[in-house]
């Protein structure tokens, strides 16, 4: 992200928030400056090689992301229903979409409670629904892909994204057993 010096020397920067990107984009559109998309603007950053930073960087990416999540969008939300404000409003839902992957598990984990549900004699709305839901992510992951994800994950990795799915089970259980609050330097070669 890159915004003006006068806006971010106005910003807490030094806030110890792990998600400081998503934390600094709350904190410019409370001041009524919003994020945009530039198509043309290029970015260059060297990414960990070590299988154990990427764990690292990821751990903490995806924690703080759920933390900033139950923290800060309650609040936020309600502030842009008041004063209905739709940029803030759409920014903040962005923001509390879940990390694909638990996405991914919460629907499958609801599918299953759904059809276990009508097995013992629930109606079929709940998992009529339920099953809807999944289709629909499922599609839209085919349709991403498709569209332009080729070009990143061929046809093999993609159907290897249930098994990567469940090897982050750990990183999720760990957000509620000993969640990572601590900004951790990434190592990079």
């Amino acid at each position: 992200m890159a915004c003006r010096f006068k806006d971010a020397a106005a910003l807490e920067l030094a806030s110890g928030e792990i998600v400081e990107d998503m934390q600094m984009s709350l904190d410019l559109a409370a001041q009524g400056k919003y994020p945009k998309l530039l198509y043309d603007a290029q970015v260059e950053s060297t990414f960990p090689v070590d299988t154990q930073a990427q764990n690292s960087q990821r751990t903490r990416w995806e924690h703080g992301h759920l933390d900033l999540i139950f923290r800060r969008l309650p609040v936020q939300m309600t502030i842009a229903i008041r004063q209905r404000n739709p940029k803030l409003l759409g920014l903040v839902l962005s923001m509390g979409v879940l990390p694909l992957t638990l996405l991914a598990m919460s629907l499958v984990i609801l599918l299953a409670i759904s059809a276990v549900a009508f097995l013992v004699g629930a109606t079929a709305f709940g998992l009529w629904v339920n099953l809807l839901a999944t289709s629909l992510f499922a599609l839209a992951i085919l349709l991403a892909w498709l569209s332009g994800g080729r070009e990143i994950l061929s046809l093999c990795d993609l159907l290897r994204l249930p098994a990567y799915v469940l090897r982050k089970l750990p990183l999720y259980r760990r957000f509620l057993t000993h969640r990572e609050t601590r900004w951790i330097r990434t190592e990079r070669k």
